[in-house]
């Protein structure tokens, strides 16, 4: 019957696309799909394109979105619950996100710095080096003490120590860096 067609286009996976648009309403200020006329934003919900979010919006929080608003229902969260626990492993978790993406700021500066490294310890780009990798060693370290499946503050904590690894092994201090190497968790 029409009732029972109707009603297999309709179901949870229906809850969760409203709710993945509703999250980017808020995140974006707007709905999801717009148009000039009402046939453009139902012909842009059809052809089911996720649209873009702002690069200020976390990527976890961006997948998030994404998944719920997939064009197949299938790949969607499976349920309305499924989806709850999904932005309360996202809120759980945030600040350590939020730590590893200020550490790789940091991790930016400490390259920065490196390609400018001067022989001088004394000098104060050199000394700068020291300072910027302890500060960002340190965030990323407290950002996966807070959540330890942070694959990006693994990461950055990896290349922040081999960057500051290559640095010791040119300047012949092969000591300083095999203590920074014996600090990985996977040499």
């Amino acid at each position: 019957s029409d009732l029972d067609v109707e009603h297999a286009r309709l179901g949870p996976f229906t809850d969760v696309y409203l709710l993945g648009a509703m999250l980017y309403e808020v995140l974006e200020g707007h709905p999801p799909h717009r148009g000039d006329t009402l046939h453009d934003i139902l012909f842009s919900a059809y052809e089911g394109r996720v649209p873009s979010l702002a690069d200020a919006v976390p990527a976890e929080l961006v997948a998030i979105v994404r998944t719920a608003l997939d064009p197949i229902p299938s790949r969607r969260f499976e349920s309305v619950e499924h989806f709850r626990h999904a932005i309360e492993g996202y809120l759980q978790h945030r600040s350590s996100a939020s730590l590893a993406a200020e550490s790789h700021r940091l991790l930016d500066a400490l390259r920065v710095d490196l390609r400018e490294a001067p022989e001088d310890p004394a000098d104060p780009v050199a000394q700068s080096i020291h300072r910027r990798f302890s500060e960002c060693r340190f965030g990323f370290a407290q950002a996966l003490r807070e959540w330890p499946e942070n694959r990006e503050a693994d990461e950055g904590l990896a290349e922040a120590t081999l960057l500051l690894a290559g640095h010791h092994l040119d300047r012949g201090d092969a000591a300083s860096a095999e203590a920074l190497l014996a600090e990985l968790r996977e040499p």
